[in-house]
């Protein structure tokens, strides 16, 4: 979860209420910050970090190390997530660009360097619209989008698809500056060949929205939606 606040004094304890295990960490400039967490009965931590952007923005990554618990479960198993919330603005995509090779030098040269075979999901708020520069850069990195076929994707006259055309026609839908703006920012990434996606939260429509009167809304208190995927998530197969 992004722009999170509150952690130790309402969060944390709800999360643990439910089993949850978890971190937080603010921005620099900033009381909100980005979470993880993880079902305590179904994973283990093995370690997690935090990695501050080093181009002097507010933005961190952080991510975590989870093993399974299962008795046939071993460090091939490993479950690596990563979550991100990425320089804000239109203006700021060049910025965006070189978060995301920061982030690549962190899964190649720390995690995989150590971990190999670990799944990763990588996911938050990217602030980068799917046809913008950030999506095909992730896309580059093996990645594919949870949400890449979610609604039908445009296709060019020779039936080609238009990339990114298939996410929700928005994450967020607010208010601002005398304009409403509706984006699609928010993802969730995955590896196919790692795991098998079995089903995705459903957004609300454009009409449910706006009968709500905008967002945020007393039935709705943010002005993002809730993204949520489910995954298979089989053994390495035996020799």
């Amino acid at each position: 979860m992004e722009e999170v606040d509150h952690w130790g004094d309402w969060i944390e304890p709800h999360l643990q209420e439910k089993q949850y295990a978890g971190f937080w960490t603010s921005k620099p400039k900033a009381k909100d910050g980005t979470c993880l967490s993880w079902k305590t009965e179904k994973f283990t931590e093995v370690e997690h970090k935090i990695v501050p952007f080093n181009n002097g923005v507010n933005q961190k990554l952080v991510y975590v190390l989870l093993q399974p618990k299962s008795d046939d479960a071993t460090k091939d198993d490993l479950l690596c997530i990563l979550g991100t919330h990425l320089k804000a603005g239109v203006d700021g995509e060049s910025v965006r660009v070189e978060e995301i090779a920061q982030v690549r030098e962190v899964i190649s040269t720390e995690i995989l360097a150590q971990y190999p075979t670990c799944k990763m999901i990588f996911l938050g708020d990217f602030n980068s619209d799917p046809d913008w520069q950030v999506y095909g850069k992730v896309k580059e990195m093996g990645f594919t989008s949870c949400y890449g076929n979610y609604r039908e994707p445009k296709k060019l006259e020779d039936g080609t698809e238009v990339g990114g055309t298939g996410e929700p026609e928005f994450t967020t839908y607010k208010f601002r500056q005398g304009k409403m703006l509706k984006h699609c920012i928010d993802y969730i990434w995955y590896k196919q060949e790692q795991l098998h996606l079995t089903a995705l939260l459903e957004i609300p429509d454009d009409e449910t929205v706006t009968s709500w009167g905008w967002l945020p809304a007393t039935c709705h208190p943010s002005d993002h939606f809730a993204l949520m995927a489910e995954f298979g998530y089989p053994p390495l197969p035996q020799e």
